[in-house]
C-alpha cells in the first residue's frame, strides 16, 4: 500500500490528510459524546474554537493562508479535547489549546515547522496549570441520572492500584469506564486507525511498534495476562492506543524514515510503561511522546540524511527556545511538579513539630522506614496502665509522601484513630483525606478518618472503592483522593508489624533490667 505520508506534497499533508484524520477521529469523538453527554460536547467545541480563533488572528496579522482552509487547527482542537476528562473546564481547555499552538506551532512559523505535538503541548500546560481538574473523572452515562457534576477517580488504573481489581475486557474495549473523553473505547480508536490505514494515510509501523514496545514493557514490569494488571490490561487502559494511532503518528512531529518509525514506536510504547511503573502517574503517553519528539529529526537524519521539516532560519532561535522550555516543563511535570500556587504560602508541620496530647506520654522507641527516623510513643492512663501506643508512619502519596500518626490499643487488636500530618495530596484533595464526621449515623456519613476508629488492622487494612464494608478491616477510599488513601493504608500495613516488634523488644529490655 502506498504511504501518502511520504509521497504527498506538504500542502496535501495539511489538507487531505487532516480531513481524513478528522473523519477517522469522529468514531471516538461521537462515542465520547454518547458516554459523557453535553460536557464533552462543550469541551470539544471550546477547544476547537479557541485554536481556530488564535490561528486565524495569526494568519490575519502575518498574511498567512492557514486557518479554516488548513484543517490542522480543527484536528488539534479535537485531539486535545479527546485527551482531557470530559468534565474539564471548557474555557480552561480553550486557553491551554491556544497556548500550546502559539508556543510550538505559530512561533516556529506554522504548519510543518513545529518540533513538538501541539495538542499534547496544550495538554501539558493544562496538566501544569490545572493539576487537580486534570485528574477528575466522570462515570459514563452519569448525565442520564442527573449526575453530570459527580466526579470520580475510579478509572481502571485506580481500581487496579487500590484493590487489584480490573474491569472486564468488554468494558475495556468498549470504553464503559471512567477516563478521558476519547481514550476509553479501544474499538472506536481502532476503527478510526483502520480507516486511515486503508485510505493510505497511516503507516502501520508506529502504532504496531508502540503496542509491541508497550507489551514488552508490561511483561517486564507487570507480568502477563489481565487479572493482575499485566500486558493485556496495560495495553487496553489509558492513552496508549489513542496515542499510538493519532498522537504519535502526527506527520509533522513523527519520523519520516521507515526504520525510524518502527524504532520510534517501540521506544514510545516501552517508555509509556516505564513511566507508569516508576512515577506517580498512571499513564505516561503525553510525557513519552513530548520527550521523544525532539529525537525525531535525529532519527530521520540517521536514516534518510535529512529531517522531515525545515526549521525557518529566521525563527530557529525562538523555535529552539520555546521547544526547550516545553521539554523542561515536561520533565518538571513528570517529576510531579505543577504551577499551582495554592500551597506556596502554606506551611506544613512535620511529624516532629506536632504537639503531643496532654497526659503522660513518652517516646519508647525509634524505627526507620522510607528513609525517615520515626518515633513510637506510649500513653499511660490515670491508673498507670498503658492507654494506647502511638506511632509515626510514612507512605507514598500523590505529590509527596503521606505522613501520619496512628493510635493503637495496647494489645494491638484495634486502631484508636489516625492523625494525618501530611496528606501528600493537593489542597483540594487534602480536605477529603482529612475529613472527619462527629458521631455519624451510619457508614455513608463517615469521613475518611472515621474508618480508622476501632478498625481491625489484621492481617492488614484493606482499602475498598465502594461501600458498605463487609469486614472490620476494610476502609472506604476518600473520593477523588485514592492515591493518598492507598498511601495511608500502605503506611499502616507496612509499619505496624515493625512497630509491634519494636514495642515487644522494648518490653523485653525493661523486664531484663
Amino acid at each position: 500500500m502506498t504511504n501518502n505520508l511520504v509521497t504527498l506534497p506538504e500542502k496535501m499533508i495539511s489538507s487531505r490528510l487532516m480531513r481524513a484524520v478528522i473523519l477517522a477521529v469522529l468514531p471516538a469523538t461521537g462515542w465520547g459524546f454518547l458516554l459523557f453527554g453535553l460536557p464533552a460536547v462543550i469541551l470539544t467545541v471550546s477547544s476547537i474554537l479557541s485554536i481556530l480563533i488564535v490561528e486565524n488572528i495569526y494568519c490575519y496579522l502575518f498574511n498567512k493562508q492557514l486557518g479554516l482552509q488548513d484543517g490542522t487547527a480543527i484536528i488539534t482542537g479535537l485531539l486535545l479535547a479527546l485527551s482531557l476528562p470530559p468534565n474539564f473546564p471548557p474555557l480552561a481547555a480553550g486557553f491551554g489549546g491556544a497556548l500550546g499552538v502559539i508556543t510550538v506551532k505559530l512561533i516556529p512559523g506554522g504548519t510543518g515547522k513545529n518540533i513538538l505535538n501541539p495538542a499534547l503541548t496544550g495538554r501539558l500546560f493544562l496538566h501544569l496549570l490545572f493539576f487537580e481538574q486534570i485528574f477528575s473523572w466522570q462515570q459514563p452515562f452519569s448525565y442520564l441520572f442527573n449526575q453530570t457534576n459527580s466526579l470520580t477517580s475510579a478509572t481502571p488504573f485506580t481500581q487496579f492500584t487500590v484493590n487489584q481489581q480490573v474491569p472486564g475486557l468488554f468494558n475495556l474495549f468498549s470504553g464503559l469506564t471512567a477516563g478521558s473523553t476519547g481514550e476509553t473505547s479501544i474499538i472506536m480508536i481502532l476503527i478510526g486507525g483502520l480507516l486511515l490505514f486503508f485510505l493510505g494515510y497511516l503507516d502501520w509501523k508506529i502504532p504496531v511498534g508502540t503496542i509491541i514496545g508497550g507489551a514488552i514493557g508490561a511483561w517486564i514490569f507487570f507480568g502477563f495476562g489481565l487479572a493482575v494488571g499485566g500486558a493485556i490490561f496495560q495495553l487496553t487502559v489509558g492513552g496508549i492506543i489513542i496515542g499510538a494511532v493519532f498522537y504519535a503518528t502526527d506527520p509533522v512531529s513523527s519520523p519520516r524514515g521507515k526504520f525510524s518509525r518502527l524504532i520510534y514506536g517501540l521506544t514510545l510504547g516501552f517508555s509509556i510503561i516505564l513511566i507508569r511503573r516508576f512515577t506517580i502517574f498512571t499513564d505516561g503517553t503525553m510525557f513519552a511522546i513530548l520527550l521523544l519528539n525532539p529525537v525525531v529529526p535525529l532519527l530521520d537524519h540517521l536514516e534518510t540524511g535529512r529531517t522531515f521539516r525545515k526549521i525557518n532560519p529566521r525563527k530557529a532561535p525562538l523555535t529552539l527556545i520555546t521547544s526547550a522550555i516545553v521539554i523542561f516543563l515536561t520533565i518538571f511535570g513528570l517529576s510531579g511538579g505543577h504551577l499551582s500556587t495554592t500551597n506556596l504560602f502554606t506551611a506544613e508541620l512535620s511529624i516532629d513539630q506536632i504537639t503531643d496530647p496532654p497526659g503522660e506520654i513518652e517516646k519508647i522507641a525509634v524505627y526507620q522506614h522510607r528513609g525517615e527516623q520515626l518515633k513510637i510513643y506510649q500513653k499511660q492512663g490515670p491508673d498507670g496502665e498503658t492507654d494506647h501506643f502511638k506511632f509515626e508512619a510514612v507512605g507514598p502519596g500523590f505529590e509527596k509522601d503521606v505522613k501520619l500518626q496512628v493510635k493503637i490499643k495496647p494489645d494491638f487488636s484495634r486502631l484508636k484513630g489516625i492523625e494525618i500530618i501530611e496528606s501528600g495530596a493537593t489542597e483540594r484533595w487534602e480536605r477529603k483525606i482529612k475529613e472527619y464526621t462527629d458521631k455519624p449515623d451510619d457508614w455513608s456519613e463517615y469521613g475518611f478518618k472515621n474508618w480508622f476508629e476501632g478498625l481491625n488492622p489484621w492481617p492488614e487494612v484493606e482499602l475498598i472503592m465502594s461501600g458498605p464494608p463487609e469486614a472490620d478491616n476494610q476502609v472506604l477510599s476518600a473520593t477523588r483522593a485514592t492515591v493518598s488513601s492507598r498511601g495511608i493504608v500502605q503506611a499502616i500495613n507496612q509499619t505496624l508489624p515493625i512497630v509491634k516488634e519494636k514495642i515487644r523488644e522494648n518490653k523485653r529490655k525493661i523486664s531484663d533490667n
